[in-house]
């Protein structure tokens, strides 16, 4: 009797788990310190760019007003689809004394933008850019990618991607 129950309960939970919509979901987070500075080399000035364990920061203290160029890898590995991104959210904290924003952009595989969204950041600690499924579009084998401008006191802390 107690085989048979096992037997039941092992065939319910396949049941229950493998029926229809329980495919599983495409998602990848990134930590902020992934993103860096794009800074030309001739910046007369320390970009006060930081990788920590909150993400990436710029320093309040060494930015002197200049806003920083940041850039974020996004690994994809849906590579075939064409209908671009379910869900992008970068998570931020942005206390600068300038404004913040990122955009999220797609690419085909030469480099050529197929479509870019950009969004602005609230001031406050906590905050999501929100893309949703924005950035529609995409080409086979074709990147994407997020690049942000912030100014000090602001921290990228994480990005979400989600694939179709």
């Amino acid at each position: 009797m107690k085989r048979q129950y096992f037997v039941s309960a092992a065939a319910l939970a396949v049941g229950l788990f493998s029926g229809p919509g329980a495919e599983a979901v495409d998602g990848h987070i990134f930590h902020g310190s992934m993103c860096g500075s794009i800074q030309p080399s001739s910046t007369p000035y320390d970009d006060g760019v930081y990788r920590e364990a909150l993400g990436l920061r710029v320093d309040e203290d060494d930015q002197n007003g200049f806003a920083a160029f940041i850039s974020c890898p996004i690994i994809r590995d849906e590579t075939n689809n064409t209908n671009g991104i379910s869900d992008l959210e970068v998570r931020v904290d942005h206390n600068g004394a300038g404004s913040m924003s990122c955009q999220g952009m797609t690419f085909d595989a030469f480099g050529n933008t197929l479509k870019g969204v950009l969004k602005t950041a609230p001031v406050g600690n906590n905050k999501v850019l929100d893309f949703g499924n924005a950035i529609n579009i995409s080409a086979t084998k074709g990147p994407y990618y997020v690049s942000c401008t912030m100014t000090g006191g602001d921290t990228i802390h994480s990005l979400f991607l989600q694939e179709y």
